[in-house]
């Protein structure tokens, strides 16, 4: 069976177009909760922010001038 080269490319463009959309929307599906969350973790992990530990378990951002 013959298939015209034409053809076979615009089916692997399109093909790779799905793959690449679906990878895209799939990492772009997380939460913005989940970003807020990995972003004050991140800071307060590395000194960037000033915080304490509630009875919780619950991170407390601190004003800069708290102490």
């Amino acid at each position: 069976m013959y298939i015209d080269p034409v053809l076979l490319n615009w089916i692997l463009i399109i093909g790779c177009s799905f793959c690449a959309g679906m990878a895209g929307w799939s990492y772009g599906q997380k939460k913005t909760e989940d970003n807020i969350e990995d972003v004050l973790l991140y800071l307060t992990q590395n000194g960037f922010i000033r915080h304490k530990t509630n009875s919780n378990g619950e991170l407390e951002i601190m004003k800069l001038n708290e102490k």
